[in-house]
Formats: structure tokens, C-alpha cells, sequence
């Protein structure tokens, strides 16, 4: 299995690369600075968290075990479709306080930025923005990203870029951003409690260490 994720720390989140994952635990590859027993949460592509510890570290190869098991046919179907049915986003989201700007038909204006992705971003909305438009957007230490808004509600617009952000330039650059504060909360229950006995944990499958 190889996906990508969200890594949850006290103070950080970043973007990690699923290994392994098992109804114990999951191996992850990351350059985020872990310690063995510290308290994470990881992501996928559905909005639910999972709560671990750290319990091997090996190298960029980090094994988190869960607090309690989930039932893990139900946890991977969930990273196709959401409870409404819709598909899910492509890629794992990162909430943060940025800010950025976008040029319009070569007007630029400036917006706040709530999250973003390999794929897309979510901006403030503004009265000009339409669905299907076509902009860039512009964040400091990211390359300009072409892209189209699919959807406005709330007040916030949603686009997708027409190509995807490289994965190394997102994951340095997130570690240099500003978490929004209800993003890093790591209590939290492990989704799909699974209701079987403890099952074997993942440790075993971290060696011999899995290349990234």
C-alpha cells in the first residue's frame, strides 16, 4: 500500500507516506521529527483522525500504533467515498493560517488561504470568483499553481490545480506554516472501532526498513 497522508503532531502536521496499515497500527514514511511513545494523529483522505503512539522508528520509517484497533475494510472504503456518497477529495488536506493571492483574467487580489493540497486549495471567496473560472494562485515558497474553482459556499471558494503540487515542495513547505489551532487536536477516538481481540501489530513489517 502506498498513500499519502496527514501526520498530526502537538505542534505541527505535515504530509507522510502510508507504508503499512493494519487494524493495530500503520507504518508511515516521514522527515518529521518523531520520538518514541510521542502522541499523533494521522489522516487519510476521508476527514477523520486517527489516534496513536509512536512505537518503532527506524530511520525516515515511523510504526504509530493505534490507541484502539479499527475495522480496516471499512477504514480503506471510507478513502474512496464519503458518508454522503460523494467521492473524496484526491489528496489529503492541510489546514493552515496562510496567506496568498490570485490573478483573475490579470487582476490580482489577495485572499486568505484555509487549506491546501496536492491538488487543490481553499481560498476566501471573492464576488468576481465563478465556478469553472480559470486563475493562479500565488503562496510564498510554492510554485504558481494554474487552477479552476469548483464550488463557493460559506464564504470560501474551492479549486483545483491543473497540475498537482510536488509532493517534497508541499511537505517542506507546510512544516514552515502557521497550523490553524482546531486542526492539531489530538484527542480524538480512532475511527471504526473494531470489536475483535487485539490483532497482531505491524512491527514485524517495518523490517527489514521499506525504501520510501
Amino acid at each position: 500500500m502506498l498513500q499519502i497522508g496527514k501526520l498530526l503532531t502537538e505542534t505541527v502536521q505535515s504530509l507522510c507516506l502510508v507504508r503499512v496499515v493494519a487494524p493495530g497500527g500503520i507504518v508511515l514514511c516521514t522527515t518529521t521529527p518523531l520520538k518514541v511513545d510521542q502522541q499523533v494523529a494521522i489522516g487519510l483522505r476521508s476527514s477523520e483522525l486517527m489516534a496513536g503512539s509512536v512505537e518503532r522508528l527506524h530511520e525516515d520509517l515511523a510504526l504509530v500504533r493505534f490507541l484502539r484497533p479499527v475495522a480496516l475494510d471499512q477504514l480503506l472504503a471510507r478513502q474512496r467515498r464519503g458518508d454522503d456518497g460523494d467521492r473524496l477529495a484526491e489528496s489529503v488536506r492541510l489546514e493552515l493560517q496562510s496567506q496568498g493571492s490570485i490573478d483573475v483574467h490579470g487582476d490580482r487580489h489577495p485572499v486568505e488561504l484555509y487549506d491546501i493540497s496536492l491538488a487543490g486549495a481553499k481560498i476566501s471567496d471573492l464576488p468576481t470568483l465563478r465556478i469553472g473560472m480559470p486563475l493562479s494562485l500565488f503562496v510564498d515558497g510554492l510554485p504558481e499553481c494554474q487552477a479552476r474553482i469548483r464550488w463557493r459556499r460559506h464564504g470560501c471558494a474551492g479549486m483545483a490545480f491543473v497540475t498537482r503540487l510536488p509532493f517534497d515542495r508541499l511537505s517542506q513547505w507546510v512544516l514552515t506554516q502557521r497550523p490553524r489551532s482546531d486542526s492539531l487536536s489530538l484527542s480524538v477516538e480512532p475511527v471504526l472501532p473494531h470489536s475483535a481481540p487485539e490483532p497482531l501489530g505491524v512491527e514485524q513489517r517495518i523490517s527489514p526498513p521499506l525504501p520510501c
